[in-house]
């Protein structure tokens, strides 16, 4: 009687191992699924605008000091150089350097409100770029994140 308890233990321990793993690799398919698909929607056009995004009554966001000199660092920074010209390792790098920048940023900020909320619409999109680009290196990260820092300046002053 102990074995066959046991046994129907061990079966049901087994069972409930390989559905959470099952579970698991279902969840890490869809997130990598999802990253995929927003690396793959390179290349926006001007026209587009940030997905959520909204001027305030005609108007930019103002931004707190802090803010806009991080925004100009990376602007600077970043546009002024050739992806193109830049291997995996080299984006990579990059998007490392862009990471720190964007942690500094969120480290000082002290915005409030509507400017701030507007604010991390803008940053969902573009932390995700610089996160894939730090991992990955692809060419079609680096040109998104290119495409944030000039639309940057369409929402925010």
């Amino acid at each position: 009687m102990k074995h066959i308890i046991f046994s129907v233990f061990l079966i049901g321990l087994i069972f409930g191992s390989s559905n959470s793993f099952a579970q698991a690799k279902i969840k890490e398919t869809s997130s990598s699924g999802v990253e995929e698909q927003q690396s793959q929607k390179a290349m926006y056009s001007e026209e587009d605008g940030i997905e959520g995004m909204r001027l305030n009554n005609g108007k930019k966001w103002k931004m707190d000091d802090h803010t806009r000199q991080s925004f100009s660092d990376m602007a600077q920074s970043f546009l002024s150089i050739d992806i193109q010209s830049l291997n995996q390792e080299a984006l990579k790098t990059q998007g490392v350097s862009l990471q720190e920048s964007l942690d500094a940023l969120i480290r000082g900020c002290t915005m409030e409100g509507q400017p701030h909320d507007q604010l991390h619409i803008f940053l969902v999109g573009y932390m995700s770029e610089v996160e894939s680009l730090a991992k990955t290196g692809r060419a079609n990260n680096a040109k998104n994140i290119q495409y944030y820092l000039r639309s940057y300046s369409k929402y925010f002053n």
